[in-house]
């Protein structure tokens, strides 16, 4: 019995939110780039684990095919805005397989710089003790369910964006 659960494979990270479908609002405007950066130490919420800035390009990719499945925005709108997050916090706890997770989504207007839009969210990945025996196992699958749950809390809060309205 314990040699089977030693054989338990590591999940892959991965920061892909499950069960997007194609959004009923259409936001008027083009996303012509989007940047995933981590915060320098003043500009941090919380605890930040090093490892974080290999996979910034993999919250990256998941929010893509994420903007693909959904097709909110419009390719043909004549507004062009760039969508920049930061990650505020990173943080994984292995007493406890739990995995703290902080970001601010900007979405600024290319022409001008102004923002749009901003938002911070936080969430949590937690995964319950059955799920593996190896600790690390779900530590590791504590970070992708919180990172899916930030992406797809942006995801709702998105839709309610009013392009023709900035913030500042």
């Amino acid at each position: 019995l314990l040699f089977s659960f030693g054989c338990a494979a590591m999940p892959p990270v991965n920061f892909s939110a499950p069960n997007i479908g194609v959004s009923s609002t259409k936001l008027d405007a083009e996303l012509k780039s989007l940047t995933v950066s981590v915060a320098r130490p003043d500009e941090a919420t919380g605890e930040i684990d090093p490892g974080i800035g290999v996979h910034a390009g993999l919250w990256k990719t998941a929010l893509e095919e994420a903007f693909n499945r959904m097709a909110i925005f419009k390719d043909d709108s004549p507004k062009k805005v760039a969508l920049a997050v930061k990650i505020l916090k990173f943080q994984t706890i292995s007493a406890f397989p739990a995995a703290h997770t902080s970001a601010r989504y900007e979405i600024i207007d290319r022409s001008d710089g102004s923002i749009i839009f901003t938002t911070d969210v936080s969430t949590s990945g937690v995964v319950p003790f059955d799920y593996a025996f190896v600790g690390v196992i779900r530590a590791r699958e504590s970070i992708n369910r919180s990172v899916q749950n930030n992406i797809i809390q942006f995801l709702k809060v998105l839709e309610s964006v009013d392009m023709d309205k900035p913030m500042f």
